[in-house]
């Protein structure tokens, strides 16, 4: 598509975090309908309501016990490097992933303790994560559609890790004792 087109094609791997936490406190049943559903609905509304604005297109599934995946297509995601080209895409992910922090807080989600790092207030809790992949063209030819699935779940596990510092630098406990 992105080869016929010239439009760009992305592919998104979204993480539920501390999904073991949700269903050790709601059982999977419990787990299923207070988590993964509304989970993965925001981000099917999130990413749909941006490619509509753009004339793209979306394929969300979830691939795993706690991951989704996302192929987005037509929609921009402009340049880190060049303010006047805006973020659209990673701007409507993170969207996505405030709104499901949100959700956390008003149902209580953000408490669950990870049951194998009991204590730890950087796996508290549950929301999303995402790495993003762009189909394009090396000097070798097109980048291999394996090549796009490492390269964002390399970019997932980063963004956790970074979520799980910042977590760590915000706690009150740091604050009382340096």
């Amino acid at each position: 598509w992105a080869r016929e087109t010239g439009r760009p094609l992305f592919y998104v791997e979204w993480d539920v975090k501390n999904l073991n936490g949700a269903n050790s406190k709601l059982g999977h049943t419990g787990a299923n309908e207070q988590v993964l559903k509304p989970l993965s609905s925001l981000i099917v509304t999130g990413v749909d309501a941006l490619v509509q604005q753009h004339d793209g297109f979306q394929i969300s599934f979830r691939h795993g016990g706690d991951e989704f995946s996302s192929i987005v297509g037509g929609v921009s995601n402009g340049s880190a490097f060049d303010r006047s080209k805006p973020r659209t895409l990673t701007c409507a992910l993170d969207g996505v992933v405030r709104q499901a922090k949100s959700y956390a807080q008003r149902s209580k989600l953000d408490e669950f303790e990870h049951p194998k790092h009991l204590g730890d207030d950087r796996y508290r809790g549950t929301g999303l994560s995402y790495g993003i992949s762009e189909f394009r063209y090396h000097p070798t030819g097109w980048m291999p559609p394996e090549a796009m699935f490492t390269e964002a779940d390399q970019r997932v596990e980063r963004y956790a890790a970074a979520r799980q510092d910042r977590r760590l630098q915000a706690t009150p406990r740091q604050w009382r004792n340096p």
